[in-house]
């Protein structure tokens, strides 16, 4: 018989909208793309008071845009070095180094070459990001760099709206 359990809930603050979530590999951070502050949480699980603290809070875009920018996806690179976040409205990747102490640092933003990048994911192999560009109806690719960056490339694949992206394992 499984049972649930309540963890204690945390707020995030007025007008973020949290979006999606990723953990780190020793489940010590918690990253949150915040939709309508462009931003990301940075949470540290704190074992003595058994609570989430706020370490970071970043933003996926420079503070002079003016373009209305949603975060939509939040992702790993497969060593978890590297955070990748895309930006609705902007059109683009931000890529945040991850640090040992668990906050992260600009590295790199980069176009989607596309319209609205809902979704995104990196390749098993950690060499590529494909890019659900929903308002082109185009999935696109990059390459990631051995340093992190990522590269556009040409090849586009057409497909109406796409919206989720995901990679099937041992077919």
């Amino acid at each position: 018989q499984h049972c649930l359990h309540h963890i204690p809930s945390f707020e995030l603050g007025q007008g973020k909208e949290p979006r999606h979530l990723v953990v780190s590999q020793n489940r010590q951070f918690i990253y949150i793309a915040n939709e309508f502050s462009s931003t990301v949480s940075v949470y540290c699980f704190n074992e003595d008071k058994l609570e989430m603290e706020l370490i970071q809070e970043i933003a996926t875009i420079p503070p002079d845009e003016e373009i209305d920018n949603y975060c939509a996806d939040i992702h790993f690179s497969p060593d978890n070095h590297f955070l990748y976040v895309s930006n609705r409205g902007r059109d683009s990747i931000t890529v945040f180094q991850v640090l040992s102490d668990g906050v992260l640092t600009f590295h790199d933003e980069v176009s989607t070459l596309g319209r609205w990048p809902r979704n995104f994911a990196v390749t098993p192999d950690g060499a590529f990001i494909l890019v659900a560009n929903e308002h082109s109806d185009l999935i696109t690719v990059l390459k990631i760099s051995s340093d992190g960056t990522l590269q556009p490339l040409p090849d586009k694949y057409e497909m109406m709206k796409p919206t989720c992206l995901k990679f099937l394992r041992g077919l």
